[in-house]
């Protein structure tokens, strides 16, 4: 696929798009060190950053990360893949793969064990990021079991 596709191409175009932007920014880590940054989250973050940009929306660097959270708990080809169906989600809900991605966020989230990234989902559904409405009630009530818990720890 082509610029067209990319422009013009809908859904598709969409997915294109990312996969290509975090394959440049992942690339470009690799090359220069970005200081506590993997390559990969170095891509993730440059592919919604992106995203943002050609909607001319500014989004602040902490809300971004708020919103990437989900898909730093995946591997990392699944985790580019879910985040290129979560633009397709946000911008043509209709066309997304709703299902894959529901099942990618709500396994990524129920597997983690690490409470910084438990912080930020709980944060994450503070401001309401679009993921959210993908939770299940399993999903969302081990959140709050994990909210409580970091509420009670020294």
């Amino acid at each position: 696929m082509g610029i067209f596709t990319k422009l013009f191409g809908g859904a598709e175009g969409i997915r294109e798009a990312m996969r290509e932007s975090y394959e440049k920014h992942y690339k470009l880590a690799q090359v220069h060190e970005f200081p506590g940054l993997t390559p990969h989250e170095a891509g993730l973050l440059g592919a919604l950053g992106t995203r943002y940009k050609a909607w001319g929306k500014k989004v602040s660097e902490q809300l971004l990360w708020i919103e990437l959270t989900p898909f730093l708990m995946m591997e990392e080809r699944q985790a580019v893949e879910a985040l290129a169906e979560y633009v397709v989600f946000k911008e043509y809900p209709k066309r997304a793969r709703t299902l894959w991605l529901l099942r990618c966020l709500n396994s990524a989230i129920m597997s983690c064990e690490d409470t910084d990234l438990i912080a930020s989902i709980i944060l994450g559904l503070a401001h309401e990021v679009p993921w959210v409405a993908l939770l299940e009630k399993q999903t969302l009530d081990k959140i709050d079991q994990l909210a409580l818990e970091l509420s009670q720890q020294p």
